[in-house]
């Protein structure tokens, strides 16, 4: 889960054996991680499905988990899935790692009838971008994804 390294792609999510970046990856400034911990199979694969459509973005790297032991493992670290379950009675969760190592997360189970797959995309896209961020060839492509108002500023920093 560290967004500094490269993971290498070992499943079918990549039809064609995608290659990995290499340095390409190591020198991007914007990396972000999403894990989704689920046993609905319905809610996994829509997670999947917006994991497709956002498969453009080289920074971002999706990771799955049904295991429920796995789960359990992860929360008593982080408390993500207990909190679900407890506000919407569905022990899962999707965690958000952005390359300022922010973690957010949300509940998918509020959303299992709402087209869900967007809303994952909103909020991975959303979540990926700190509140004030560098506007960089890593950064333009998530910025040009989301749906809110930008505040554009330029700032000479030699004046701070």
């Amino acid at each position: 889960m560290k967004h500094e390294t490269e993971n290498v792609e070992n499943t079918d999510f990549f039809k064609f054996n995608y290659p990995p970046m290499g340095s390409f990856y190591e020198n991007a400034e914007f990396k972000t991680r999403v894990v989704v911990m689920n046993q609905d199979d319905k809610e996994l694969h829509d997670a999947h499905e917006a994991a497709r459509h956002l498969a453009d973005r080289h920074d971002l790297r999706f990771g799955y988990s049904s295991d429920l032991s796995l789960m359990r493992a992860y929360d008593k670290k982080h408390n993500y899935l207990t909190r679900n379950f407890n506000k919407n009675g569905a022990f899962e969760a999707l965690i958000s790692i952005n390359h300022q190592d922010e973690h957010v997360q949300m509940g998918l189970h509020p959303r299992h009838n709402k087209n869900q797959e967007q809303s994952i995309k909103e909020f991975v896209n959303r979540e990926s971008v700190s509140i004030l961020d560098d506007l960089n060839s890593d950064t333009i492509l998530t910025l040009g994804m989301l749906e809110v108002p930008l505040l554009l500023s330029f700032v000479d920093l030699e004046l701070w």
